[in-house]
């Protein structure tokens, strides 16, 4: 499992907590220089790197690992789609038309694997709020054991059009394909907001555990993976149920060791709970 801890956000009053404002997020966006998509295989998630120049906002706040104190100048965005009530459905994501806000042509073609696509769906607010409570719960339940089996989450943020035109596509080095792709959709339905999970970074040597199939070291990351399974249930008392090899990263440590941890904990079940069951079977 990732061996590390979460991120702090310092502010220059003093405050010091893991829970990101809308106007700190907005600050973050404006200082944004790079962009790079780490997994698009989620049913309803897109997931980025963001990179930044973290002095344009020291003055205001500083992100640090609450670990070792060290300046934090990247984080990962799971991007989706929320609409409640009926509405559209999701436009596929290797049809888009050009993006009328940032001006960028969106041909999406690193969204496809093998010439399959991958479409989205939808997902409600208060699913989006389910699982940033449900991220951050797991995290903390499994941080003190060194290793915690996911990332800590910071914020969840739904952007309406505007909100998206001064965030998001204010700032150019937001023009890729996924960006241009959530701002079609958003502009599809006055309904539609998008929705943004930040979370601490992943580490650039971490890979998703699909693109280690055939090599010696899988079968052991996928034994981990199944580990991670009875130690988020012990210890956070949930059930991972959307386990596929696209939402766990990988890596191979210099001890020869693997690590593996859980990347997108959308979906999952207590115990308690009837919903699902078929398909945690």
């Amino acid at each position: 499992m990732h061996v590390g801890g979460g991120v702090e956000i310092v502010r220059s009053s003093g405050a010091t907590n893991d829970i990101m404002t809308i106007d700190e997020f907005g600050i973050l966006c404006s200082a944004v220089n790079s962009v790079e998509v780490i997994s698009f295989t989620s049913a309803y998630g897109l997931i980025v790197r963001i990179r930044f120049n973290a002095q344009k906002f020291q003055s205001r706040f500083q992100l640090r690992s609450d670990i070792n104190q060290i300046a934090v100048n990247e984080l990962v965005l799971k991007c989706f789609i929320i609409q409640d009530g009926k509405g559209p459905l999701l436009d596929p994501i290797s049809h888009v038309p050009t993006h009328t806000v940032t001006k960028v042509l969106a041909a999406l073609t690193g969204f496809k694997t093998s010439g399959l696509q991958h479409p989205k769906k939808t997902s409600t607010s208060h699913d989006a709020d389910n699982e940033y409570e449900t991220q951050k719960r797991i995290y903390s339940k499994t941080k003190n054991t060194s290793n915690p089996i996911c990332p800590n989450a910071l914020g969840l943020f739904k952007l309406n059009i505007t909100d998206f035109n001064q965030y998001i596509a204010s700032n150019s080095r937001f023009h890729n394909d996924v960006f241009t792709y959530l701002g079609e959709q958003l502009e599809a339905h006055q309904r539609r907001r998008v929705g943004l999970l930040v979370m601490e970074s992943i580490p650039s040597n971490y890979h998703a555990l699909k693109t280690f199939k055939g090599r010696p070291a899988y079968t052991e990351m996928c034994k981990l993976s199944s580990a991670i399974f009875c130690i988020s249930f012990a210890l956070a008392g949930f059930i991972l149920i959307d386990a596929h090899t696209g939402n766990w990263m990988a890596t191979t440590l210099a001890s020869g060791k693997v690590d593996v941890f859980a990347l997108d904990v959308d979906k999952t079940i207590t115990p308690t709970e009837k919903k699902n069951e078929t398909n945690f079977l």
